[in-house]
């Protein structure tokens, strides 16, 4: 089937790009909805194209209530689309006034409507709630949006999650990216009705829980999640989602002073911080289980900072050493004139100056190098990773999961690197010639030296990069970023260089990269860069 998207040029293209994924979920996902969802979509293809347009472009912007008079579409008719709308119930005409339908219209055209007395110290949300109960009538024609939430169904159908919503897909210029060509398993979230009536459900306690206002709401919620099944027989594919909703309800019952029930949610949690938060909880109150938890956090981590506050903790509480000897990073102060945000290049031209060369690359170098290199490994079939064709890479990259279910051919290409690196540099040229332009989460192809990226795998030791990538796959989310500004190249020799303007700290990505590329005998640095006006003037 023909799942190509619009033209951004194209008048209707987020007309065009929601059919493919009304199309995909009828393909894909038919089993998994309702009676209602059904009808629903049938309503929606009985309805005229203007009609169904209007619709769509309500449904892309923000809130429920939209002003007939603020409604500028030139590619639809809109008074008979809207008629169409709201005969078929679509859309509702508003009419009684309230605290919502009131906060459309500006304070200038309430008070002239409503004939008041307006001074500068106004205050718009005083006012509505002041004319809510006094008025009868509304300044303007507005109306109210129906359907929505069969719409954000659809949206959870094809994204496999809460957080995208089909609102800004088809509004997006999706068409001019080119995706590569993975294996697609569109079932692989959602594989039967119960799994989504599992999501679905807890959707539903997602948003209960935003919207409670008190310790006494959360910790009821709290309770009753103790014996609900939902967190004990949680669905592989659902664990990551429920784990973290577990997590936020667990730490709100600790804030309240709630430790043991705290406790017991934690456990239920297997993503971090669940153990951390357990550890510091146990520790005074039995303290051989918060030591073992700590030796298994340090043993068998979920990701890196969980690694790194475990041992820290070790040390300070029970004073064992992980065995690491602590490295000094290596400081130096400079006195440069730069103009705010440039401090980077004002260091640059710094080095430059003294028979460097090289760029402000931050973290491009390297996690161009990785994609590049692990180009097929990104994209590997594995179960859930790929579920429409419209991703720029695997859902589960920022997780543990993308480690762990890659680990044999991650370490199987390191392997190769570190053998034979000159096959993985030919690798690399192959990738930038045939995969220009696709989209990759690593790969910035618009960035003007990518093709000299290769030249780096030379500047620093094979064994140094084989570390430094292992580290990244270990844990995408953390360990993507946090490289330093500059990197700098003479005769031979490579120098890192962080640098931090006044008031400026490094972050903790930051020192643990910093402290992972010193034990790898990299040269790094961090340069304090004070302004030279400002020294002139003391």
């Amino acid at each position: 089937m023909h799942w190509q998207l619009a033209d951004a040029n194209d008048p209707f293209y987020y007309w065009h790009n929601f059919d493919v994924v009304r199309r995909w979920v009828l393909t894909y996902h038919d089993k998994l909805l309702s009676v209602r969802q059904r009808t629903i979509l049938a309503e929606y293809l009985a309805l005229p194209k203007d009609a169904q347009c209007l619709w769509l472009r309500l449904f892309m912007r923000k809130g429920e209530l939209f002003r007939v008079d603020r409604l500028s579409y030139g590619e639809i008719n809109i008074p008979i689309a809207l008629k169409t709308l709201n005969n078929r119930g679509w859309i509702e005409s508003v009419k009684e006034p309230d605290k919502d339908s009131l906060l459309i219209f500006t304070i200038a055209e309430l008070s002239n409507f409503y004939n008041l007395k307006r001074t500068t110290k106004t205050d718009k949300k005083s006012l509505v709630e002041e004319l809510s109960t006094a008025v009868s009538t509304l300044p303007g024609e507005l109306v109210r949006l129906r359907q929505n939430d069969c719409f954000n169904e659809l949206s959870m159908l094809f994204f496999g999650n809460s957080h995208q919503q089909i609102s800004e897909f088809v509004v997006a210029a999706l068409g001019h990216v080119r995706y590569e060509n993975y294996h697609i398993r569109p079932h692989a979230v959602f594989p039967d009705q119960e799994t989504f009536h599992y999501f679905c459900q807890l959707e539903s306690i997602r948003r209960y829980y935003r919207e409670l206002s008190s310790h006494d709401e959360v910790i009821a919620l709290a309770q009753g999640l103790i014996n609900n099944p939902l967190i004990k027989y949680v669905p592989e594919r659902l664990k990551n989602k429920t784990n973290q909703l577990i997590n936020r309800i667990a730490r709100d019952c600790e804030r309240a002073k709630q430790i043991d029930l705290a406790l017991r949610l934690y456990r239920y949690a297997e993503r971090p911080p669940s153990r951390e938060r357990q550890a510091r909880l146990l520790y005074k109150l039995d303290s051989d289980t918060c030591y073992s938890l700590l030796l298994d956090m340090v043993e068998r981590p979920w990701d890196e900072p969980e690694r790194n506050v475990a041992s820290q903790l070790l040390k300070r509480w029970f004073k064992q050493h992980n065995g690491n000897a602590e490295f000094a990073i290596p400081s130096a102060a400079a006195a440069l004139d730069f103009k705010p945000r440039q401090v980077e290049q004002a260091a640059l031209a710094y080095y430059v100056a003294q028979g460097w060369s090289g760029l402000h690359a931050e973290n491009i170098i390297v996690q161009s190098l990785f994609g590049l290199i692990f180009w097929d490994i990104i994209f590997a079939d594995v179960d859930g990773a790929f579920i429409h064709p419209f991703q720029r890479g695997p859902r589960d990259l920022n997780s543990p999961g993308f480690y762990r279910k890659r680990k044999a051919k991650i370490q199987r290409r390191l392997t190769s690197l570190a053998k034979h690196p000159d096959v993985v540099k030919s690798r690399i040229r192959h990738q930038l010639q045939t995969k220009q332009g696709l989209a990759n989460p690593f790969i910035p192809w618009k960035w003007q030296q990518l093709d000299d990226v290769i030249v780096w795998l030379d500047r620093i030791p094979i064994p140094v990069w084989c570390n430094i990538f292992e580290r990244l796959a270990f844990d995408v989310k953390n360990n993507r970023s946090g490289f330093p500004d500059l990197w700098l190249y003479k005769q031979g020799e490579v120098k890192l260089v962080e640098v931090k303007a006044p008031g400026d700290s490094l972050r903790l990505n930051q020192q643990r990269w910093l402290r992972h590329l010193t034990q790898n005998d990299v040269n790094v640095i961090v340069l304090n860069v004070n302004p030279l006006n400002a020294l002139n003037a003391q």
